[in-house]
């Protein structure tokens, strides 16, 4: 949680020229076994979020990521369920 653009350019001198908006920002990881699989980013135009915003985003950030990790699951079990179908009918 950055509660300004001035702490956001201080903390992270790359975003200075990067057309950052002004106000806080929270950066959410997702993480699937402390892992990065993605990031939510968050930019409060007025007002400074409180801290238990923070923590509701961070569960919304874990939701988002079970959620991804289900996804690539799911698309590589019927990758691999199609490959197998491939090979079983080759045989016939």
């Amino acid at each position: 949680v950055t509660r300004s653009a001035a702490e956001r350019v201080r903390r992270y001198p790359s975003l200075a020229d990067a057309g950052a908006p002004s106000g806080a920002s929270i950066s959410v990881p997702l993480l699937h076994d402390e892992r990065p699989i993605g990031g939510i980013g968050l930019v409060f135009g007025a007002g400074v979020p409180a801290d238990h915003d923070a923590e509701f985003l961070m569960a919304v950030g874990r939701q988002c990521a079970q959620a991804l990790e289900r996804a690539r699951l799911d698309a590589a079990l019927r990758a691999s369920e199609a490959r197998y179908r491939e090979l079983f009918e080759a045989m016939d």
